[in-house]
């Protein structure tokens, strides 16, 4: 991994971080990398594991986020287990967007997230930002736990 991959990581980590904190969410940060998760929140007496995924550029109206695990010695790549992470916590760099999605919600190991809806006016498996904004999934999580 890179260090601007890794730099970039980073940015994501403490921006999603900030904002559990901000309203007041116990949030938990495990000492090292080696766990498939970034940071620990506790909601209603339960405890989620976020992992943090981190984009640069909007591109086409369009986020791509890359919600696979990799090993970069290896150069293997697979899905997260629903036993390892609950949800995935996005941020894009260029427009500020913050996100939370569940980890049963990617079917790929690239989850595209639009702001705009597509020319061709498909609907099915569409991912739209709004639908995964950050408020708006944490309500939901209030309401499902």
């Amino acid at each position: 991994m890179s260090s601007r991959t890794k730099q970039i990581g980073l940015i994501g980590e403490q921006v999603i971080t900030t904002e559990f904190v901000k309203r007041n969410i116990t949030t938990l940060i495990p000492v090292g990398d080696n766990e498939p998760y970034d940071l620990v929140i506790n909601i209603n007496d339960k405890f989620l594991r976020i992992q943090v995924k981190t984009t640069e550029f909007v591109k086409d109206g369009v986020m791509k986020f890359c919600t696979n695990i990799t090993n970069p010695h290896k150069k293997t790549s697979r899905k997260y287990k629903n036993n390892e992470i609950d949800l995935f916590g996005l941020y894009c760099i260029e427009n500020g967007y913050v996100g939370l999605l569940r980890v049963e919600e990617c079917t790929a190991k690239e989850t595209i997230i639009r702001l705009q809806k597509p020319r061709t006016n498909q609907q099915m498996h569409i991912k739209m930002a709004e639908e995964y904004e950050f408020d708006r999934q944490l309500q939901q999580l209030y309401l499902s736990l």
